[in-house]
């Protein structure tokens, strides 16, 4: 064999080799493989955290069903009737299994036994859930949770961000409709919210990519690897970053996407967990919320003054600590001083009510 024949069949060789390499990046769907925004988890040196909310399971918790407070009208409309009890943690809309079990907060498409087990029902019966968590987070954040697809292999997994009625209202708010765990009622209805789609058993295509949306709209916004392929019996760890306009979603301890909110970014809100009815049941556990503030900015001081408050006014300011959940920040009004001031800056979380704030003194 001479070199020339040699170099002659390398170079035919080499388009074949080409095209390998091509189609080695796409994916069997006959889409462009996605790469990870980066191979490193979330940087968060930038920001200023503080934990508002930690739930590991380990103690009982009150699981509301939205079932319990809305009626069936006799024209087939839906409307609600009440609200959430306040001593609820968590609230479950759709009439699949829910449960504080183990450790881990538990859901499925369908009830489960006295076993713990999802009961057996015709695929007709299967439900889609959605869980809220009972808490109002603010609108920047740092959330972090662990979920287990528990040997699922089909349907989808989702968490809702910033969610609010369009208006501004509360989830729960007795205006809204109710919406039993319809997707539409999430994505194209009467509530705003951003949503990260992050595990999928649906189609091959689906299992690959994380889906970023803004609703209403259902307009998908940004698109990464899902980084939860492969076994579906493993623990997969979540973080997502919300940070003024800014977004971030981390998997399994690499950032899958980024993006920024060109528009008016979704403000405080309720963070819910949506499955859907194909997946035979998940497993929720280690859900934390922080507080995130950017540290050049973690020293300013709100533009209020001494009395003044930003909640309705029906609710003198001194009165606010009387209403409150959960307090969320802490700043002195502008010209006390920080240290060995009794004033403080107070968002109050009131249970399935929404946001007051203030200064107290």
């Amino acid at each position: 064999m001479d070199d020339s024949g040699a170099r002659q069949r390398r170079c035919r060789a080499l388009p074949a080799v080409w095209i390998l390499a091509v189609l080695s990046s796409v994916t069997a769907a006959g889409q462009t493989a996605l790469r990870p925004a980066s191979d490193h988890p979330l940087d968060l040196n930038g920001y200023q955290l503080r934990l508002v909310y930690e739930n590991d399971f380990s103690r009982p918790q009150k699981v509301a069903r939205e079932a319990d407070f809305i009626e069936r009208l006799p024209g087939g409309e839906w409307r609600r009737k009440g609200r959430p009890s306040p001593d609820s943690e968590w609230i479950a809309e759709g009439w699949g299994g829910c449960a504080i079990r183990d450790g881990r907060l538990w859901v499925a498409a369908s009830p489960f036994d006295a076993s713990g087990k999802p009961e057996p029902v015709e695929p007709g019966l299967r439900s889609h859930m959605v869980v809220w968590n009972r808490q109002v987070f603010p609108a920047d954040f740092l959330l972090e949770l662990e979920m287990n697809p528990c040997g699922s292999t089909s349907g989808l997994t989702i968490v809702f961000l910033c969610a609010t009625g369009t208006n501004g209202e509360d989830l729960f708010d007795l205006s809204l409709p109710p919406r039993r765990a319809d997707y539409a009622a999430y994505h194209s209805g009467a509530i705003a919210n951003y949503t990260d789609s992050y595990w999928s058993r649906n189609t091959e295509a689906e299992s690959l990519s994380n889906r970023l949306r803004r609703n209403p709209g259902f307009r998908q916004v940004a698109e990464g690897p899902s980084l939860t392929t492969g076994p579906t019996d493993v623990t997969h760890r979540l973080r997502i970053l919300k940070a003024g306009a800014h977004v971030e979603v981390e998997v399994n301890g690499k950032v899958t996407l980024r993006w920024d909110d060109p528009e008016k970014p979704l403000g405080v809100g309720r963070i819910g967990l949506r499955s859907m009815e194909g997946v035979t049941a998940v497993a929720y556990d280690n859900f934390r919320v922080w507080k995130v503030t950017p540290k050049s900015a973690s020293t300013s001081r709100p533009p209020v003054g001494r009395g003044r408050r930003t909640g309705p006014a029906d609710i003198p300011a001194r009165t606010l600590s009387n209403r409150f959940h959960k307090y969320v920040d802490v700043f002195p009004p502008a010209g006390e001083s920080q240290v060995g001031s009794e004033w403080s800056y107070r968002i109050c979380h009131l249970p399935f009510g929404g946001l007051e704030s203030g200064w107290i003194q």
